[in-house]
C-alpha cells in the first residue's frame, strides 16, 4: 500500500471586498440620509447616528466614513482605518 502524497503548500490571498461609502462631514446630513435610506438615523450635535431595529446603534463623527457592504449592513469607520483599508474603485 502506498502512502498518499500530501498536497503542496500554496500561497493564498484574501479576496477583496467592495463597499459603498460616504464621509460624514458634519454638514452633509441630507446626503447621508439618502445613502442610509433604509435605516433609522439621527443627527445629534456633530454626530450622525444609525439606529437599526435589530442591532446596536452606531455613530460617526466628522471625518468618519459610513460604509454599506454587499449585504446591506452599515458600519461607521474612522477615517484613518478606512483610508488604510480601502481604495476608490468608482464614484457612485
Amino acid at each position: 500500500m502506498t502512502t498518499p502524497t500530501p498536497p503542496a503548500a500554496r500561497r493564498y490571498q484574501q479576496v477583496p471586498k467592495q463597499v459603498d461609502a460616504i464621509v460624514w462631514t458634519g454638514d452633509n446630513f441630507v446626503e447621508l440620509l439618502k445613502f442610509v435610506s433604509d435605516e433609522n438615523v439621527a443627527k445629534r450635535g456633530d454626530r450622525f447616528f444609525i439606529e437599526p431595529l435589530d442591532e446596536e446603534s452606531m455613530f460617526a463623527v466628522p471625518g468618519d466614513y459610513v460604509v454599506r457592504d454587499a449585504a446591506g449592513k452599515y458600519q461607521c469607520i474612522p477615517a484613518i482605518e478606512f483610508q488604510s483599508s480601502y481604495a476608490v474603485v468608482v464614484s457612485l
